[in-house]
């Protein structure tokens, strides 16, 4: 399982199979797909480059380690 990270370190969010992203309360966010992560209609949340996600901004929004 990796766990999600914010800016802060704080624990946010985790994923068991690196498609689907749950909050740390089990909710479900999205989904990645080709390295962009999706929300639940299908709008692009951001992308991932090397274990970090950004936002549509290029502002970091996750990371994992």
């Amino acid at each position: 399982m990796a766990r999600f990270y914010d800016s802060n370190g704080n624990y946010v969010a985790y994923s068991g199979d690196f498609k689907n992203l749950y909050d740390q309360f089990g909710r479900y966010i999205g989904y990645f797909l080709n390295e962009i992560l999706y929300n639940l209609s299908g709008e692009t949340i951001g992308y991932v480059r090397e274990k970090v996600v950004f936002d549509n901004t290029g502002r970091q929004i996750y990371f994992t380690r």
